[in-house]
């Protein structure tokens, strides 16, 4: 995965699924933005299938956050967009 930490500068993250269900067990609820992105970004990886059970109502639970909160993050808006 690809994160960007700058204007015009990107770095690579090697982190499995396996690696990241086992970090985000630990995360606080509600969730920072950031955790968010990442989490956006794992499952942009996953399988149809799986993506498909990663849906709102279930980011809802995970994350720690509202219905319009999740609708803005899924749609690339508010503090979670991906940049």
């Amino acid at each position: 995965m690809n994160r960007r930490i700058g204007p015009y500068v990107w770095v690579n993250v090697t982190i499995t699924h396996a690696e990241w269900i086992a970090i985000s067990a630990a995360i606080a609820k509600p969730w920072p933005p950031e955790a968010v992105r990442i989490d956006l970004d794992m499952r942009e990886q996953l399988d149809q299938c799986d993506r498909d059970a990663l849906g709102r109502s279930t980011c809802m639970e995970r994350w720690g956050w509202s219905q319009k909160q999740v609708r803005s993050a899924f749609e690339g808006h508010g503090p979670a967009a991906r940049r």
